[in-house]
């Protein structure tokens, strides 16, 4: 987040990684996130299930990478993600001003461009999908294919990883919605969206220059002291990316210990470091 060096005033908004139905629980996460205007929006573990575990991760991801078998549609799933979207965009009218910049970030939340247009017709928004946009013959076969795609197009900026991603969401709104493009922008009523690639990238100078940093020094001896010196594989907190690491024995943690056994048996030592994350940890930032 420190890397979005810009001369302005900036909040993120996000889910703290933390269920949490006590009042006392949400004011204390509050307390400490907001110092950094970092703005906490809770959910319950049922729309954890629905919304995140549910129409996210098990409707959408696996569409969007084209695992069609195992895309699973319950209409709590929608509902939760309705829902869900409809709080930040609660959150976020709490916060902000006409004219503002609103950076939305991945799949998630593809409503929410939508609601804040209609709240907020002269915010200044843009969405970054952060996974593949499926061709259109895979994205027809979605029953909320009209809403994802109007949702999206509440953006004024639509941005995907790359070229292919793109063309695939245009030709799936020209022939879903009937919009007209013109190369890559589309005219809405009294406004224009354009879409486009932007390759994911890092800020070289933070990691370069960060072995200097005396705290990094720090952590790296107290690693070395705990686990040992040689290779060290860490494992990240809930992304899609790694599903396949089963903390509970399923098939995908069977697969990554046989993996492991291999490269034990293969190069000899190997430690794994879980990491799980903070619980104060904004995650779906906007």
């Amino acid at each position: 987040m420190k890397s979005l060096d810009v001369d302005c005033e900036k909040h993120w908004i996000g889910w703290p990684g933390v269920c949490v139905e006590q009042k006392t629980e949400k004011d204390d996460i509050c307390c400490q996130l907001e110092k950094n205007n970092y703005h906490p929006v809770f959910l319950s573990d049922e729309q954890y299930k629905n919304y995140y575990e549910g129409y996210s991760n098990s409707t959408l991801w696996p569409l969007c990478h084209y695992f069609f078998a195992y895309t699973l549609y319950k209409k709590n799933f929608w509902k939760s993600y309705r829902e869900v979207n409809a709080v930040f965009c609660e959150e976020i009218s709490r916060i902000v001003e006409p004219n503002d910049w609103v950076w939305i970030q991945d799949y998630q939340l593809m409503l929410l461009p939508g609601m804040l247009r209609e709240k907020f017709p002269n915010l200044h928004i843009g969405y970054f999908q952060h996974i593949p946009f499926p061709s259109h013959e895979l994205f027809r076969i979605l029953p909320e294919r009209v809403e994802i795609l109007n949702g999206l197009l509440g953006a004024d900026f639509v941005a995907f990883h790359i070229h292919d991603y793109m063309r695939h969401f245009i030709s799936a709104t020209k022939r879903v919605l009937h919009k007209n493009f013109n190369l890559d922008e589309v005219q809405m009523n009294d406004r224009v969206t354009r879409v486009d690639a932007l390759p994911m990238g890092i800020n070289y100078d933070l990691y370069h220059n960060v072995i200097a940093d005396d705290k990094v020094h720090h952590r790296q001896e107290h690693a070395v002291d705990g686990h040992g010196v040689g290779p060290l594989l860490v494992l990240g907190p809930q992304s899609p990316a790694h599903q396949g690491v089963d903390a509970h024995g399923g098939a995908g943690g069977q697969a990554d210990h046989q993996v492991l056994g291999r490269k034990r048996q293969g190069h000899g030592c190997q430690r794994l470091l879980a990491h799980p994350g903070h619980e104060h940890a904004v995650h779906n930032v906007v």
